[in-house]
């Protein structure tokens, strides 16, 4: 088992347009590629707030009113991420759950970012930037 200190939580969304596209399956499948167990998962419609607090880093940038009437306009697939005996469960905001060990970073990593070739954001993201 992981120690304390490497057991973390971390949300990331399936975007509307993942749903739209039918790509949650492929998204998932990422996940379980590296081991992560999947515990729960619901289909939710996401308001402001919760874009706000997920995306912090961004309210600066030019194309944040946009990201936030895309977020908002559908349908998204959340999950949260956690390590293996994690039990701040009623910190999560959403009710999809991975398990596993170093989730955070190795989340990060999948996720990449919209020019990140080879990652979930880079290769099936709709650009919202440009």
């Amino acid at each position: 088992a992981a120690p304390p200190e490497l057991q973390e939580r971390t949300l990331v969304l399936a975007k509307p347009d993942a749903v739209h596209r039918q790509l949650v399956g492929n998204i998932t499948q990422h996940f379980e590629r590296r081991g992560f167990g999947l515990v729960a998962m619901k289909l939710l419609q996401v308001d402001q707030g919760l874009v706000d607090r997920h995306y912090q880093e961004l309210w600066h940038k030019p194309f944040y009113p946009a990201l936030v009437a895309y977020t908002t306009s559908g349908p998204m697939w959340p999950w949260g991420v956690a390590a293996l005996g994690d039990s701040a469960g009623s910190a999560v905001p959403v009710p999809q759950l991975w398990e596993g060990y170093s989730v955070v970073r190795c989340t990060r990593a999948m996720v990449g970012n919209t020019d990140s070739v080879g990652t979930i954001g880079g290769d099936l993201s709709v650009h919202m930037s440009r």
